[in-house]
């Protein structure tokens, strides 16, 4: 009992603070660096209009893939690791 306990809290907080700082820093990077290069390859308004349609899409699916796969690996490893040592 303990253990599920533990490993929901585990999971709700290292996970989901994880995934949301991850996301946020990579999305942020990731729509500079294309905004930059967009801009630099077009005009301003055409620019605008892509880069927030485009970093919706790639942050959207970045994020949910990115998140899905590290948060289980990682929780299901702790939660292993803890329960076992539990």
């Amino acid at each position: 009992m303990l253990c599920v306990v533990l490993c929901v809290v585990l999971y709700v907080v290292l996970c989901v603070v994880l995934c949301v700082v991850l996301c946020v820093v990579l999305c942020v990077v990731l729509c500079v660096v294309l905004c930059v290069v967009l801009c630099v390859m077009l005009c301003v308004m055409l620019c605008v209009v892509l880069c927030v349609v485009l970093c919706d899409a790639l942050c959207g699916a970045l994020c949910g893939a990115l998140c899905g796969a590290l948060c289980g690996a990682l929780c299901d490893a702790l939660c292993g690791a803890l329960c076992g040592a539990l």
